[in-house]
């Protein structure tokens, strides 16, 4: 995959954006009958961080159970 990694202020926070622009030259409209986005917002506040650190495990948790959804989903691609 071809990720971009964005810097964004989110509701007044910093955050990060992830894009998947493997589709950027031509986007295959016709194949692509699903585009889903994903958005996390956290409950403790990260000070000067991301997310806090006693919230790494329910990331790392939520992050592993979207990449299953989307790879079992998703459209397969080779190369």
């Amino acid at each position: 995959m071809a990720w971009g990694n964005y810097m964004a202020e989110i509701e007044g926070r910093p955050g990060s954006v992830l894009l998947d622009d493997w589709f950027a030259a031509s986007a295959l409209v016709a194949e692509l009958t699903r585009v889903d986005w994903f958005g996390v917002r956290f409950r403790m506040n990260p000070g000067g961080a991301f997310w806090h650190p006693d919230e790494t495990a329910r990331l790392n948790a939520s992050e592993d159970d979207l990449l299953r959804l989307c790879h079992r989903h998703g459209h397969a691609r080779s190369g």
